[in-house]
């Protein structure tokens, strides 16, 4: 809106500084001119009109540029010449005098303001119709920005979120592995305590059976020594019965006789 109105206010200007330049306040000096109000523009075939002194081509030039093309001139007098060539009275940069006629063509001011409004308004309007496919077209791409964004974002958060469960999946596993390490670990601990203590129960047991076999083996030596001592008792009491009956049959064999 601000371009709009900017563009109004410019053409508005334009208007307003082209009636004090050829104003309706220009007063026509008391010449023997025919008092007329109208617009001409310069349209030359030699792409422009002299500013003369003076209503013909014998009246030196007020300036030495000619007015070029598309200057548009208010005609506050006209004055034909001797050649019979009609002369219209204007101001040029300030300054007062004459041009052929014949160079310019009828300029329709109000016409031309209602032109100059009239494309105003059509450019003011394409400038709101820019404006609004611009702002339209902003927010279209700040749209498909939030999307993109909000997209990404979303990507960003899944990809965060796979790489924070893969990260915790690893670590689990990394966990359960030193727990199953920990737990082999103990197990082998235990298995190498086990062993021990059977082998230690085993050497035990050992020293025990020899010290029983070593013991029974005294036991049976002192034992196969009290029965050899019996058997020789044994023996000696046999010899001895032997000897007394072989006596008392002696004896009683002699009683006998």
């Amino acid at each position: 809106m601000k371009k709009i109105k900017r563009a109004v206010i410019c053409i508005l200007a334009l208007l307003l500084t082209v009636v004090p330049v050829y104003g309706d306040a220009m007063i026509v000096p008391d010449y023997q001119d025919v008092t007329v109000d109208y617009y001409v523009i310069v349209s030359a075939p030699d792409g422009g009109v002299n500013f003369r002194y003076g209503a013909g081509v014998e009246y030196d030039q007020i300036i030495s540029n000619m007015i070029p093309n598309g200057e548009i001139l208010h005609i506050v007098g006209e004055r034909t010449a001797s050649t019979g060539r009609a002369w219209g009275y204007t101001c040029y940069q300030d300054m007062w005098g004459y041009v052929a006629l014949s160079q310019t063509s009828y300029y329709d001011m109000a016409q031309a303001q209602a032109e100059a409004a009239a494309k105003a308004e059509a450019e003011a309007k394409a400038e709101a119709e820019r404006q609004k496919k611009e702002a339209e077209a902003k927010a279209e791409a700040e749209r498909l920005q939030k999307e993109a964004e909000a997209k990404a974002e979303a990507e960003r958060q899944q990809k965060e979120a796979e790489a924070k469960a893969e990260a915790e999946r690893l670590q689990k596993e990394a966990e359960a592995k030193a727990e199953a390490e920990r737990l082999q670990r103990e197990e082998e601990t235990k298995a190498k305590e086990e062993a021990e203590r059977q082998q230690k129960e085993a050497e035990e047991e050992a020293r025990r059976l020899k010290k029983e076999a070593e013991e029974m083996k005294q036991k049976n030596k002192a034992l196969f020594m009290k029965l050899i001592v019996l058997a020789v008792i044994c023996l000696v009491l046999a010899v001895t019965a032997v000897i007394l009956i072989i006596y008392f049959y002696k004896h009683k064999r002699k009683k006998n006789r």
